[in-house]
């Protein structure tokens, strides 16, 4: 029997440190002026086939910042979406990160360049991805504010 997905799922972590940092990532300049230069949170879209979501959000996180010790929390923020005329599931996941360097690889697939730890505070000052996704990355950060101050 062939496993697919219906809607597509797309899972970001939002990782926090112990000063209760989180991380973002920035990809690298591109033609595409919603993409070039801009932050995103780690994480990507599930493959066909992979079924245990936590792994799938695991190997997405230590292909794009090289960290092998985060812990997935739980998801605290989920909406379908449709953007240029797709559906896709997208869901948040809080985790937890207490050791670790963040490593990104020159010339890795994900075109990612540069990272940063950053705060509440400093939120505003981050463009993220595509109009849509400034919000959505910003809303979720926003909403990870009532479950954060209990870790």
């Amino acid at each position: 029997m062939r496993k697919y997905l219906l809607v597509p799922l797309a899972q970001y972590a939002l990782i926090f440190d112990k000063k209760k940092r989180f991380l973002i990532l920035q990809f690298k300049e591109s033609k595409n002026p919603e993409h070039s230069k801009r932050w995103v949170l780690p994480g990507g879209r599930v493959n066909e086939g992979e079924t245990d979501l936590i792994k799938a959000l695991k190997r997405e996180i230590k292909e794009e910042t090289g960290l092998k010790n985060v812990k997935v929390l739980f998801p605290f923020f989920s909406e379908l979406s449709r953007h240029s005329g797709k559906l896709t599931q997208k869901t948040c996941y809080l985790c937890k990160c207490n050791s670790g360097k963040v490593k990104i690889k020159p010339n890795n697939p994900d075109n990612i360049i540069n990272y940063r730890w950053i705060g509440y505070r400093d939120i505003n000052q981050y463009l993220f991805i595509g109009k849509y996704g400034d919000r959505m990355f910003k809303r979720f950060i926003k909403e990870s504010k009532k479950f954060i101050r209990h870790l």
